[in-house]
C-alpha cells in the first residue's frame, strides 16, 4: 500500500470545514533552501470564524488586495525576528559541526543547552546502540534547576547529524530570545531531533526547518487552552499560517517523519481544537 494512501499531514484549511490534502503534490512547488520565516505566504489561506465580532485583526491571514502575504500580528512579527535569530544561530553552528565530534552551546534563561556530535569512536563504544554508519548526538540541558540533564539520539550517519544539530541549535536559540517557555524548548527538541532518523541529509534544510519551527512553536506558547480573546485569535491565524508553511515547505522525507512524530501531532490537535472552537462562537 502506498504509504501516502494512509498516513499524511495536511494544511489547515478553512476554518468552517477541513480540507485534507496529500502532500506530494504540494511538494512539487515547494522552494528548498528558503529561509522560511515569511509566514504563510505560500501556505494555502485561511478563513477566519463565521463569528468575527471580536474585533481586533480578524482578517489578517486573509491576502491583501495586491495579493501579497498579509500583514500580521505583533506576535507574528516577534516570531520573525526569533526566526532571523535561529538562523544566524543555524549560520554559527554549522561552523562548529565542519568536522564529527563538533560541540555547541546555546544559552537559555538560567543556563544553557550544550549540544555535541561524539567522534565514531566514542559512539562505538557507546552502551547506546548505534549502528555502521550511525552517529550519536548528546543533548545536555542545564536550566539552573536541579542537575542538568543529558539526552542521547543516534542520527543516520555523520551528515544528518550535522544539518540536525545546527536546526536545533537555532530553534533553541531563536526560541530562547522570546524567552519561550522551557516545555516549548523542550517539544522543539524533541520534534529537530527525531529528524535524525531521516538518512537523506539533503532533505533536511537547517535555517529553513529552524526558522519555521521557531515562528509555530513561539505562536503556539502565546496561545491559552480556553477561549480567546481578538487578539489571541490573530495569534491563532499566524499559528495557523506557521503550520501550513511548514507542512508545504517540507521535503517528503521530513513530512514521512513528521507524520509519525508525536510532537507534530499534537501540534495539529491544538490548532484544530482551538480553530473549532472559534469557529463554533
Amino acid at each position: 500500500m502506498n504509504y501516502w494512501q494512509s498516513t499524511t499531514v495536511s494544511t489547515i484549511v478553512g476554518l468552517s470545514c477541513l480540507m485534507l490534502s496529500g502532500m506530494p503534490a504540494a511538494q512539487a512547488n515547494t522552494p528548498r533552501g528558503d529561509s522560511g520565516i515569511n509566514v504563510g505566504s505560500e501556505a494555502a489561506p485561511i478563513g477566519q470564524p463565521s463569528n468575527n465580532s471580536g474585533g481586533g485583526n480578524a482578517g489578517s491571514s486573509a491576502p491583501t488586495a495586491s495579493g501579497g502575504p498579509a500583514p500580521v500580528s505583533p506576535a507574528g512579527v516577534q516570531s520573525q525576528q526569533a526566526a532571523q535569530v535561529a538562523i544566524t544561530a543555524v549560520t554559527q553552528s554549522i561552523q562548529s559541526f565542519q568536522t564529527t565530534g563538533g560541540s555547541v552551546q546555546i544559552q537559555i534563561e538560567g543556563g544553557a543547552v550544550t549540544i555535541s556530535i561524539d567522534a565514531p569512536s566514542v559512539a562505538a563504544a557507546s552502551p547506546v546502540a548505534v549502528g555502521a554508519g550511525q552517529v550519536r548526538l548528546s543533548v545536555v540541558i542545564d536550566n539552573g534547576e536541579g542537575a542538568p540533564q543529558q539526552r542521547t539520539f543516534t542520527m543516520a550517519n555523520a551528515q544528518t547529524a550535522k544539518r540536525v544539530s545546527a536546526t536545533l541549535a537555532g530553534v533553541i536559540q531563536g526560541l530562547s530570545s522570546l524567552k519561550t517557555s522551557p516545555a516549548r524548548i523542550e517539544q522543539g527538541i524533541a520534534m529537530v531531533t527525531q529528524l535524525g532518523t531521516v538518512p537523506q541529509s539533503e532533505a533536511i534544510v537547517p535555517a529553513q526547518m529552524a526558522s519555521q519551527m521557531v515562528v509555530l512553536l513561539s505562536l503556539l506558547d502565546q496561545l491559552p487552552a480556553g477561549e480567546l480573546n481578538a487578539e489571541q485569535k490573530d495569534v491563532l491565524s499566524d499559528a495557523i499560517n506557521a503550520y501550513n508553511d511548514l507542512v508545504k515547505r517540507s521535503s517528503a522525507e521530513v513530512i514521512v517523519v513528521l507524520a509519525q512524530q508525536g510532537e507534530f501531532q499534537l501540534i495539529e490537535t491544538q490548532l484544530r481544537g482551538l480553530r473549532a472552537a472559534v469557529d463554533a462562537k
